[in-house]
């Protein structure tokens, strides 16, 4: 019952109230399931959802996601259609829209909400100037971060998804937490995210490694979905860089690692594993953590790997190529060689 009432509300109402704007035309910024603020590299006053003239659909022209109200609500908290979401989500969806006039927690219809015209105008963010995201701003951001264990131990919508997504992949908490090289954002009610780390994505994008550049200092994040498990794949990507900041020549690093890029190796380094992608690095740091291996571990996207020339590396050190064993992998694999030309490399994929 709650949904049919639910749904008389206008997108673009709903949409204001969580802080979205209106483009040119029937357009709205950014896209509630892929974050993105413009429809296209030449059309950049329009955003990339566009909505019926009547206001009860939706659809974004980068992603593809679409729906109803209701569904736009849904993809804000969740990055999933209200159909794809566990009960207590949907109940997060209906509480919303009866803290906001249009139901009760009953389904009982409420007050019809004020004019959107009415409200200040939201403004959507804009990026200019450096080229990785502000150091107070981001480092503010990791210092609110959590431990994987107190954030399993909240009992909340926000812990059930991320204790899915660790289980099915047979993660440990307390060892993860060990490395220091992941940690687990805080939820969107707690905390007020910066521009470049759109509100929306809070609630799905949790896990967030610390990025670093070739000498080794903090410059970004790199956050991963924890909606990808039992078979609930969300529109668009499975991992997030912060919006309108540059991710290129980026390295995830271990503390070992860190303390490699920075020129200051401990004694006992073992050896650099170079990976693919935010999960494989947290594999590979957990299992380094738990044989008790100084082991330098660095993990990258398709951009990070050319910065690797730049990077403090020992020549005497024994170096593994865990890419994926996959076109992208072999394709990464090939650069890694090319940018370390005078170091001997293995190829040691992680499934060995």
């Amino acid at each position: 019952m709650w949904i049919q009432h639910a749904k008389t509300a206008p997108i673009t109402q709903a949409a204001m109230l969580l802080e979205y704007k209106r483009g040119n035309g029937q357009s709205i910024l950014p896209c509630p399931a892929c974050g993105l603020l413009e429809r296209g590299s030449k059309d950049k006053k329009r955003g990339p959802v566009g909505f019926s003239r009547t206001e009860i659909s939706w659809k974004c022209h980068k992603c593809g996601a679409k729906g109803d109200v209701v569904d736009f609500v849904a993809f804000h908290f969740f990055q999933q259609n209200l159909k794809h979401l566990a009960k207590n989500e949907q109940a997060v969806v209906r509480d919303w829209f009866a803290e906001n006039g249009y139901c009760t927690a009953s389904g009982v219809p409420a007050h019809v909400l004020p004019d959107p015209s009415s409200r200040p105008k939201v403004n959507a963010p804009t990026f200019e100037g450096p080229l990785r995201p502000p150091k107070d701003e981001l480092n503010f951001l990791w210092e609110n971060t959590q431990t994987f264990e107190s954030a399993m131990e909240a009992a909340s919508v926000w812990s059930s998804s991320l204790c899915e997504w660790l289980i099915a992949r047979r993660f440990a908490p307390k060892v993860l937490d060990d490395t220091g090289c992941v940690r687990v954002l805080p939820p969107p009610v707690d905390f007020n995210f910066p521009d470049w780390f759109p509100h929306q994505w809070a609630g799905t994008y949790r896990i967030a490694a610390k990025c670093y550049e070739p000498d080794g200092e903090f410059a970004s994040i790199h956050c991963r979905s924890v909606m990808y498990s039992k078979g609930r794949k969300p529109s668009g990507s499975k991992t997030r860089w912060p919006v309108g900041y540059d991710a290129a020549g980026l390295l995830m690093a271990n503390d070992a690692a860190v303390d490699m890029m920075k020129g200051k190796p401990k004694d006992d380094l073992y050896a650099l594993m170079i990976c693919e992608g935010i999960t494989d690095f947290m594999r590979t740091c957990e299992q380094a953590r738990r044989e008790s291996i100084n082991l330098a571990v660095v993990a990258g996207t398709s951009g990070s790997y050319k910065n690797l020339s730049k990077t403090n590396i020992p020549k005497h050190l024994k170096i593994f190529i865990a890419t994926d064993t996959d076109d992208s992998g072999d394709e990464y694999a090939a650069i890694i060689c090319d940018q370390l030309p005078e170091h001997k490399l293995y190829r040691m994929p992680l499934e060995a």
